[in-house]
């Protein structure tokens, strides 16, 4: 799973951080205009980028937890209906550290 969320977090902060980039020049234009403004704009911002974040690892763990319930693993499998799934199982030390518990 790490890789999947290790991926999932880097593309969101790409995202982030180039929507912050374009949004602080505007948001430092209107700022240096009315400072009210510009504060509350920024503050909006933020914001929303907040509750998208929310909504996209909301989203996310609904594919996770779907693609690796039961420790299977799914993958999509075109043009069937019914993914691929895999039961990859445990690593050998996890395995053994179970049997000595």
């Amino acid at each position: 799973i790490f890789p999947e969320v290790a991926a999932k977090v880097r593309e969101m902060e790409a995202s982030i951080m180039q929507k912050a980039k374009d949004r602080e020049m505007n948001g430092l234009r209107i700022y240096e205009r009315n400072q009210k403004a510009g504060i509350e704009y920024m503050t909006n911002f933020s914001e929303q980028v907040a509750l998208d974040l929310v909504d996209e690892w909301l989203k996310f763990f609904g594919y996770l937890f779907t693609k690796f319930m039961d420790g299977n693993m799914k993958t999509p499998n075109p043009p069937h209906q019914n993914p691929k799934v895999e039961w990859p199982g445990y690593p050998e030390k996890f395995r053994k550290l179970i049997v000595e518990e």
